[in-house]
C-alpha cells in the first residue's frame, strides 16, 4: 500500500518542534535516522507534496524548502516573488473562503487528478484494478496554522471540522474509473485523513465514533460544536458520559487512562504488558464534529 503525505503550509508561526519539522522534512526526504555520521546515508525516501498558503513560501525558502504549488490569493506574496515562483502559483482570489481552505482544496484536486490518471492507466492495461479502491494512502497534514493572529488561530483549528466533513460527504465511495467519489470509507486502509499539527499536539477531527490508541498518561482534549451531542467514553481518565458540549472548555485537559483496562489488554496485549499504551473508545449517541488534541 502506498503512502502520500500532502503538507499544507500556512503563513502563522513556523513551526520549530521536531513533530511538524519531520513532516516537512519526510516529504523532501531530509529526514534522517539519527545525528551521527553514521546515519547520513539512512535519508527518508521522499514521498510528500508541499502547499505553501501564500506568501508561506519566502518562509519556507528561509528554512530550506521550497514548495510545490503555492495557493492563495497572493496578497502576501511580493511582486518579486510572484515572478519568482510563477510556475508554482495557483491563484485563487475567492473571498469565500482563507487561504488554508484553498490549500486543502487544491490537495483534494491533486488527489482527484491522481486517482483519475491511475484509473486511465489502469483501463489502458486492461488491469482489473481500473474498478478496485484507490491503492494510495493520502494524508493532509497543516502545519504552520496558529501563532501570530488568536482570530486566524481560532479560524483555522475550527475548519478542520469542515475538512472532515468534506470528506465523509464526497469521499466515501469506491473509486473506479468512472465515480468521482473516492475512498476514505470507515476502517478502509485507502483512505483521505487530515490533521492539523503544532508545536505542542496534533488536532484531528472526528464525525462519528471511534477508537484512539496513545500512550498512559497521555493529555488529550475535546470540542465539540454542539450541545445536543452525548459521548460514552472508556479508556479515560476523566469519563466524558455526563459532559453537556455547550462550552468549548467543557471536555479538555484530559488524559488517557492506565493500560490496565480492559480495552488496552484486548486491543493490544504486547503494549498492555509493556505498560506503554492504552485504547480509549468514544461513541456518540449521533454523528457531529469534534475535534481532538492530543498533546505531544
Amino acid at each position: 500500500m502506498k503512502r502520500k503525505n500532502i503538507i499544507i503550509v500556512c503563513d502563522g508561526d513556523f513551526p520549530t518542534a521536531k513533530q511538524p519539522l519531520k513532516v516537512l522534512r519526510d516529504a523532501v526526504g531530509k529526514s534522517t535516522a539519527g545525528k551521527n555520521a553514521a546515519d547520513k546515508d539512512a535519508t527518508c525516501k521522499c514521498n510528500g507534496i508541499i502547499i505553501a498558503c501564500d506568501g508561506t513560501a519566502v518562509n519556507l525558502a528561509k528554512h530550506g524548502f521550497t514548495p510545490d504549488y503555492i495557493v492563495g490569493d497572493m496578497d502576501t506574496l511580493s511582486a518579486a516573488n510572484q515572478k519568482k515562483y510563477k510556475n508554482l502559483i495557483h491563484k485563487n482570489s475567492s473571498r469565500e473562503n482563507n487561504d488554508q481552505t484553498k490549500a486543502f482544496e487544491f490537495a483534494l484536486k491533486l488527489i482527484r487528478e491522481e486517482v483519475k490518471a491511475a484509473a486511465a492507466k489502469s483501463v489502458a492495461a486492461k488491469s482489473i484494478a481500473a474498478t478496485s479502491t484507490l491503492q494510495t494512502q493520502y494524508k493532509i497534514f497543516i502545519i504552520g496554522a496558529t501563532g501570530k493572529r488568536e482570530d486566524h488561530t481560532l479560524g483555522n483549528i475550527s475548519l478542520l471540522a469542515d475538512y472532515a466533513e468534506i470528506l465523509k460527504k464526497k469521499f466515501s465511495a469506491k473509486a473506479t474509473a468512472d465515480k468521482r467519489k473516492f475512498v476514505t470509507q470507515k476502517c478502509d486502509p485507502n483512505n483521505i485523513t487530515v490533521e492539523m499539527i503544532t508545536d505542542y499536539g496534533i488536532f484531528t477531527p472526528f464525525t462519528d465514533s471511534f477508537k484512539i490508541s496513545a500512550r498512559k498518561g497521555e493529555q488529550i482534549s475535546f470540542f465539540a460544536f454542539d450541545p445536543t451531542l452525548c459521548i460514552k467514553s472508556e479508556g479515560l481518565v476523566y469519563p466524558l458520559d455526563s459532559v453537556k458540549f455547550d462550552m468549548w472548555w467543557k471536555a479538555t485537559l484530559n488524559e488517557f487512562a492506565p493500560c490496565n483496562n480492559v480495552k488496552a489488554a484486548a486491543g493490544n496485549r504486547k503494549a498492555a504488558a509493556r505498560g506503554s499504551k492504552t485504547i480509549a473508545e468514544l461513541k456518540f449517541n449521533h454523528p457531529a464534529k469534534v475535534l481532538v488534541f492530543r498533546k505531544f
